[in-house]
């Protein structure tokens, strides 16, 4: 199995990098892709989304799947310039 190969500029992160997707980011499959005239390039990557399926707070580390909906591969688009 191949693993990550650190920048030599950054480590690898010990725990994993956690940000939101916000509603409106989110397109549709067919959905045309728009590309921002402030950016020259668009860059695709393959990325693990985990879908929160209910509230929680304090939970337990044992309990904490029991909050998770789902987990499917997502397709990410960025601008890269």
């Amino acid at each position: 199995m191949a693993r990550a190969v650190p920048l030599p500029c950054c480590a690898v992160p010990v725990e994993p990098v956690i940000f939101s997707k916000f509603a409106s980011s989110i397109a549709a499959s067919g959905d045309p892709l728009v590309k921002p005239v402030e950016t020259s390039e668009l860059d695709f990557e393959v990325e693990l989304a985990i879908i929160i399926g209910k509230t929680g707070r304090r939970v337990k580390p044992e309990d904490a799947m029991s909050h998770v909906a789902g987990a499917p591969l997502d397709k990410g688009l960025h601008s890269s310039a």
